[in-house]
C-alpha cells in the first residue's frame, strides 16, 4: 500500500514560514527545535500505550487504517498538551539532553541553534530539514501502528509503510521508539530528499 505523506510535507513547509514571520532571528532556531523534541517527547509518552499496544490489546480493534490514525493523532495530541504545562518540555530537553529520543539528541542541535542565530544559513536549514523529517518520520510511526489494530503484525506493519521488505525469520532488535526510528531513518532519507524543497535563505546580506 503506497501512502502519500506529501501533505505533512507542505504542512511542515507552512508551519516554518508562519514561525519565521512570527519570531526574531534569535528565537527562530530555537523554537523550530523546540518543535521537534515537542513531537518526540510526545511520540514517546505514547510508545507504549497507544503505538506498540496496536500490535498486543489493540489488535484488529478496527478495521479502517484510516480511522486507526485518526485515533492515534488524537492520543498524540493529548500527550502533547501534557508538555506544555509548567515548561514541563524544555526541562525534558535539558534533563535529556544527552539521550536519545527517537534517535534524535537534543545536544546535536546545541551548537546548531547558536550557529543559526549568529548568521549561519546552513545551520537554519539544518534545522528546519530536521523538522520536516521528523515530522514524516512520526507519521510514518503513526500509520505503522494504524497497522497493527487493523490486524498487521509489526513486521508487516513496516514493510507497508516503507514498502521494503523484511525476512521474519531473521532476528530484529525488539520493537521501540528509537529502534524503530532508526530502521525508517535511512528509507525515509531517500523519499525525503525527493520531495524536499529548502526555504529561501533565512539570513540576507542586508541583514
Amino acid at each position: 500500500m503506497n501512502i502519500d505523506f506529501s501533505d505533512y510535507h507542505e504542512n511542515s513547509i507552512l508551519l516554518l514560514e508562519k514561525w519565521r514571520e512570527r519570531y526574531s532571528k534569535v528565537e527562530y532556531p530555537y523554537k523550530v527545535v523546540v518543535n521537534i523534541f515537542y513531537r518526540q517527547f510526545a511520540m514517546k509518552q505514547i510508545w507504549n500505550k497507544e503505538l506498540d499496544n496496536s500490535f498486543v490489546l489493540l489488535k484488529k480493534s478496527e478495521s479502517d487504517l484510516y480511522i486507526s490514525v485518526d485515533k492515534l493523532h488524537v492520543k498524540y495530541n493529548e500527550s502533547a498538551n501534557t508538555l506544555l504545562v509548567n515548561n514541563r518540555l524544555a526541562d525534558l530537553m535539558e534533563i535529556h539532553k544527552n539521550l536519545p529520543i527517537g534517535n534524535l539528541k537534543y545536544s546535536h542541535f546545541i551548537e546548531l541553534i547558536n550557529k543559526a542565530q549568529h548568521g549561519d544559513n546552513n545551520s537554519t536549514e539544518e534545522i528546519e530539514y530536521s523538522y520536516i523529517f521528523y515530522r514524516l518520520l512520526n507519521e510514518y510511526i503513526i500509520y505503522w501502528a494504524g497497522f497493527g489494530r487493523i490486524g498487521y503484525g509489526r513486521i508487516s506493519a513496516f514493510e507497508e509503510i516503507t514498502g521494503c521488505s523484511l525476512d521474519e525469520k531473521k532476528s530484529y532488535p525488539v520493537f521501540t521508539f528509537d529502534t524503530l526510528s532508526n530502521m525508517i531513518t535511512p528509507i525515509l532519507g531517500f523519499y525525503a530528499k525527493k520531495i524536499y524543497q529548502p526555504l529561501s535563505p533565512f539570513w540576507k546580506s542586508s541583514d
